[in-house]
């Protein structure tokens, strides 16, 4: 099934532990009320069932219709967790090279894959990302939770 609901109300509207699977990509950061909508996915998972979160961190603003948030790894586990999600894996994703990448403008929207490519094999390239013990920039935040089992 599919619904177009609100997700502060979305557990008002569809059934209670129905869904084995609720991806959240690149949508808590436009929630006004992210430990509601968290609430409301706890609610319509099977027991069992997980999510998947992944959201922006190093990103511009782009607000369609609004843009509230940016999530560390901590604090998406703890929107999940205070929803009564079991959290599985928290984690940065893309390092360093990947926001330094970003910031300036080597979106890969832009380049061939080719050129991609070519960028990946300059030296100390991927060194850059080993630096997260002096530089703990990154780009997004992923996050795997789950809905305890029942007893």
């Amino acid at each position: 099934m599919e619904y177009s609901v609100d997700a502060h109300a979305m557990a008002s509207l569809i059934p209670h532990d129905n869904y084995d699977l609720v991806v959240a990509n690149s949508v808590f950061e436009h929630m006004r009320q992210p430990f509601v909508v968290a609430k409301q996915i706890y609610l319509i998972l099977k027991p069992g069932g997980y999510m998947l979160w992944h959201t922006p961190f190093m990103f511009p603003f782009h607000g369609v219709p609004a843009d509230y948030f940016r999530y560390t790894h901590a604090g998406a586990a703890a929107v999940c967790e205070d929803s009564g999600l079991e959290v599985i894996e928290a984690a940065p994703d893309g390092g360093y090279a990947a926001v330094l990448g970003h910031v300036v403008g080597m979106d890969t929207r832009f380049f061939s894959d080719e050129e991609i490519h070519r960028v990946h094999e300059l030296p100390h390239w991927k060194d850059l990302d080993n630096l997260h013990h002096k530089v703990s920039y990154h780009l997004s935040t992923k996050l795997v939770a789950r809905k305890p089992p029942s007893n």
